[in-house]
């Protein structure tokens, strides 16, 4: 069929078919295009993913969606294409092949590259890329392998060396090999910055999907011998159009989608596509050829085909998008309040990519490993644990705490080091604490780790939209809890956390009777797999019934899906019994386990919480001699395979939850007082900051101590920051809310003196009025104005455009990656008529921003990827004559700042900001700017050399791009207390320095600009305050700004 037809033909081709075999993605079929097919029941295609069919629709409109397998032929002939192009380039074949057959008179017209010796690198090992890895070492090729998936154990296995980042296997390799799969976080994944960091004499081959590769990029570093050649099986647009400029490089060997066309993979897909109509007519599971006439499900023909099913979500489902990381996305999502600064949890790239796709994530918990079992079991176990998922296409993200941080996934050596910690508990030389939901933020304030547990684990994996958790046993109620009250927070976290548990029932040694009465009390759903009886942990069998039995896994994903689109408090709770092979064992543990208990009852354990169950624990093990742990082991290691089937059903569901509280009614402010003059104003959030400190134990019931109240807020911070230093004319532009919080901070505003606004939630910032702000910064009559990402998009832009036409500095605070890229909408909107005039090269719209690699990562991808026409964000031809020599970069920068491409990434935002000012932690300060005057250029260029780079314009002279590093400031081992507000106080210290004259384009006064505000960050960093004690850099504020007390804009 003509692949340009239009939609409206294609509907009227199309509108009386029931079922339809779509050629892999040649024919695009969205949502706008099903609509209007009423009659389609059911779409075949080839392949095991086709991203030109909108499977959401589908599965909105009652439309089974096929796809086909070729038992690894297709990965075969892929890497069979893929040496192809590799030697077609290397070997100079397509060349030669060409002179010869039109008669050059030269016989030989160049030399062939040898492959042996030299480097490959994979973007990407999965089958294809062990299998093309396989082939290079043949030729003698060193392999390295990068994906945001990859880890060391994963590569040690394919016998190939992990790259430290992608920009590292750029510049180590001599031919890279893309085997991805594209996705909206792999999408111009090689752009302009990455194929400048690759040797001129590299080539790059792709034969796994177009989008990866931003084509323009590729064609301009393919003219201009950036690299030296390329292969591509795959474009952007199938066919290759006739006029393309590839087909006329003769750097370029081309093949037109082929390599999974060959005759063995066409048999295969030719017999299946059949085969999968035939089930569909005679209602049968596709992909299960010659079972029982069983009803077709979604769900159930997805188990066979976990890639291409039709994910069942509800209308109310967000995706993830690149527009955001997941992690952010999904924190707000979930309704977690964004405060100052980012939350202390960090989602492994793995888990992020996954749900970035929809694909299949379980949650697993770490007592475990730090409470639960003895070494070598506590370390081993969990890795099997982790294996058995991957196995069945699920990514397992493993929960902890580590040093006062989440982890959601863990890296092999994390684990490692709980599992070490655990050891070194049981001597008593660690603080490893057992967190349940209560100990969850003390445990993250005092910067400890710990091992969650189910409660615990519930909650995080709540908070990042992960619905299904897999475990060994439930809490429950304890026995003798009609007196003691010991009830497990396992049960609360049940009735009230949308999350699926998969166990081995209840822990044997509770009372399993009063467990379940107290499960069904709260309206949790509880069932058995395949079973009648609930099952007690190391036995199959507890002596009660269980309140529902569920056949088969599949069955368990469709209730688990449909509790979750009726939006209840809680998901289902899923007993699996322990392995036949471990029923004999049962009976003589459960004797143990009564044992036990009358033990703890007699040494007074019993009434000890949640000491008593690892004691417990310790103590079947003993009395079996080993025997409970294998059974453990075994049951635990069981609860993953249902997994399978549940993670994939559930792809694609990310159901926002609504926040506890409402938001507090926004207050406008009244007039500004006459002496409302400021030089540095700054308009954001404020927020009311609550600690709690114990005089003991904090796991305690109730604990004796104080709390202690101020202010913070990103805004609030870098205000106080700015005062702190010595600025007194500081003006705080905030919404105040009307309620108790809000009094508290006007009152404490009131107390600080020079600062005005006031707050109750970081979502009321955005309801700031824009007139209102306008019309205090006429008043105030500023020179530098700090923003931060908590401001509507209109108010940032009206801002934008006030401090333009007047002629005053801008400060950019990205606060997170999601709000980040409201800066940009605001440049894309329209600049409002107050703003005059439109931004000139001369004159960038945004003076300063400052944010974390991140964040700029964030706006990178924006700025550089498909959007809609974005005239402030154009270089025009600025780009022609600015380079940044890759070999300077190398040589005069640390590795990780060319290795992560955090210049590459800062110089595309240098048309629309001044100066990108890129804050990485304890490495330091990177800063890159365009700075004009010949007399600035030539004061850079005599500072050429370490941790310094200048590209001067070769069109004028009189403009550069400036690069600069700052090491950042040794700090004593334990001397940090808090990292909150560290970054908002450099922040601070910048816009009070800016306002006081300090220019960044001289070099000179950046250097001390710089380390004034690292300073100001490293004492918040050693103060429990959310910003330390600054007065002590005041005697440098004088030596500063001695004799620039005006502002001019460069």
């Amino acid at each position: 069929m003509n692949t340009a037809i239009a939609p409206d033909d294609l509907v009227e081709t199309l509108r009386p078919y029931t079922i339809i075999h779509a050629m892999r993605k040649r024919i695009k079929f969205p949502r706008s295009v099903l609509e209007h097919l009423p009659n389609l029941k059911f779409i075949s295609t080839t392949g095991m993913r086709n991203r030109g069919i909108d499977l959401q629709a589908c599965e909105d409109l009652g439309i089974t969606v096929s796809g086909t397998t070729a038992n690894g032929n297709t990965a075969s002939g892929t890497v069979e294409q893929t040496w192809a192009l590799i030697l077609a380039l290397s070997r100079r074949i397509v060349v030669e092949h060409v002179n010869l057959k039109t008669q050059v008179p030269s016989w030989q017209t160049g030399v062939a590259t040898a492959l042996s010796g030299k480097t490959l690198g994979l973007i990407g090992l999965g089958r294809i890329g062990k299998a093309v890895a396989n082939v290079a070492k043949a030729f003698g090729m060193e392999v390295v392998g990068w994906s945001p998936n990859l880890n060391e154990e994963r590569a040690k296995e394919a016998g190939v060396e992990l790259a430290s980042s992608l920009g590292g296997l750029l510049t180590r390799s001599d031919v890279v090999s893309i085997h991805i799969i594209s996705s909206d976080l792999t999408k111009d994944l090689i752009s302009h910055h990455q194929l400048e960091m690759m040797k001129k004499t590299a080539i790059l081959v792709n034969t796994s999907r177009g989008p990866i590769v931003n084509e323009q990029a590729l064609l301009r570093g393919l003219q201009e011998g950036t690299i030296a050649g390329a292969g591509l099986d795959v474009f952007n647009e199938e066919p290759l159009p006739i006029s393309h400029p590839f087909r006329k490089l003769e750097n370029v060997v081309l093949s037109p989608h082929m390599g999974y066309v060959d005759d063995t993979t066409m048999n295969v897909f030719w017999e299946q596509t059949p085969e999968n109509i035939a089930a569909f007519l005679n209602n049968k599971p596709l992909g299960q050829q010659g079972t029982s006439g069983k009803s077709l499900s979604r769900s159930s023909w997805r188990r066979h085909h976990p890639e291409v099913g039709v994910g069942v979500a509800s209308s109310r489902a967000t995706p993830a998008s690149s527009s955001a990381s997941a992690h952010q996305r999904t924190l707000q999502g979930y309704g977690v309040r964004q405060g100052s600064t980012s939350l202390p949890i960090d989602v492994h790239p793995a888990v992020q990519q996954a749900q970035a796709e929809r694909a299949p994530v379980v949650a697993l918990e770490s007592t475990l490993i730090t409470h639960g079992m003895s070494p070598p079991h506590c370390y081993e176990l969990p890795l099997e644990c982790e294996a058995i998922l991957r196995d069945q296409g699920v990514v397992p993200a493993t929960i902890a705490i580590l040093d006062g941080r989440i982890k959601v996934g863990l890296e092999p050596q994390q684990l490692a080091q709980l599992a070490d910690k655990a050891h070194l508990k049981d001597k008593g030389d660690s603080e490893l604490w057992k967190v349940g939901r209560r100990e969850l933020g003390a445990c993250l304030v005092k910067g400890f780790s710990g091992g969650t547990t189910v409660s615990a684990t519930m909650a995080i994996a709540h908070m990042v939209g992960i619905k299904i958790f897999s475990t060994g046993g439930i809490g429950g109620v304890h026995r003798g809890a009609e007196t003691s009250f010991d009830i497990s927070s396992d049960l609360i976290a049940l009735a009230d956390t949308p999350v699926a548990v998969v166990c081995a029932g209840s822990k044997s040694i509770l009372d399993i009777g009063l467990t379940l009465e107290y499960l069904e009390a709260h309206a949790v759903p509880v069932a058995s797999l395949a079973t009648d009886e609930w099952p007690a942990f190391y036995s199959p069998t507890s002596g009660f019934k269980s309140p529902m039995r569920i056949n088969t896994e599949a069955e368990a994903a469709e209730i688990i899906a449909m509790t979750d689109r009726l939006g209840l408090q809680s998901s289902l709770l899923l007993g699996v019994p322990i392995p036949k092979e471990h029923h004999p064992e049962g009976a003589a543990i459960q004797k143990a386990v009564e044992r036990a208990v009358r033990e703890s009852v007699e040494n007074g354990l019993a009434k000890s919480g949640k000491a008593v169950t690892p004691w417990l624990l310790a103590r079947v093990g003993q009395l079996t001699t080993g025997r409970a742990v294998i059974s453990n082991r075994a049951l635990i290691k069981n609860n993953r395979h249902p997994t399978k089937t549940h993670a994939p059903a559930l792809r694609g569901f990310s159901r926002p939850a609504t926040s506890l509280s409402a938001p507090p009614a926004l207050a406008t402010p009244g007039p500004p007082p006459p002496s409302a003059s400021a030089a540095l104003v700054v308009i954001g959030s404020l927020a009311v900051d609550i600690s709690m400190i114990p005089t003991s134990s904090p796991l305690q019931t109730t604990s004796p101590g104080s709390v202690h109240t101020s202010l913070g807020g990103v805004a609030g911070n870098v205000a106080a920051a700015a005062q702190s230093i010595g600025i007194s004319d500081v003006l705080l532009v905030a919404a105040i809310g009307d309620d108790p919080l809000g009094s508290l901070a006007r009152t404490r505003l009131e107390d600080r003196g020079g600062l005005v606004g006031g707050v109750a939630d970081m979502s009321i910032a955005t309801s700031l009025p824009v007139q209102e702000v306008l019309e205090r910064l006429k008043r105030a009559e500023p020179n530098t104005v700090v923003m931060d990402g908590n401001l509507s998009i209109s108010l940032l832009t009206a801002v934008l455009g006030y401090c333009r036409e007047k002629e005053i500095w801008t400060i950019f605070e990205p606060t997170s990656n999601a709000q980040s890229l409201k800066i940009l909408r605001a440049l894309s909107d329209p600049l409002p008529s107050s703003a005059g005039r439109h931004p000139t090269e001369e004159t960038p719209p945004v003076s300063l921003i400052t944010p974390n690699i991140h964040e700029l990562q964030v706006l990178y991808e924006q700025v550089t990827g498909a959007s809609p026409a974005k005239p402030h964000w154009e270089a025009g031809n600025w780009f022609d004559f600015i380079t940044l020599p890759h070999h300077l970069l190398a040589r005069d920068l640390p590795e990780w700042i060319t290795g992560q491409g955090v210049v590459q990434m800062a110089v595309r935002l240098l048309p629309l900001v001044g100066c990108v000012l890129v804050k990485a932690g304890e490495r330091g300060v990177v800063v890159i700017q365009r700075i004009s005057g010949g007399d600035r250029v030539t004061q850079w260029q005599k500072e050429q050399g370490k941790n310094v780079v200048v590209a001067p314009c070769t069109k004028t002279g009189r403009e550069a791009v400036v690069v600069a590093y700052y090491p950042g400031i040794e700090m004593g081992e334990g001397k940090i207390v808090s990292v909150t507000g560290a970054g908002d106080s450099l922040a601070g210290a910048l816009g009070a320095l800016m306002s006081r004259g300090k220019r960044l384009d001289d070099f000179g006064e950046l250097k001390g600009v710089v380390d004034v505000a690292q300073q100001a960050a490293v004492r918040t960093l050693m103060s429990s305050e959310a910003v330390g004690d600054l007065t002590w850099l005041r005697d440098a504020l004088p030596v500063l700004t001695e004799g620039r007390e005006t502002m001019a804009l460069k």
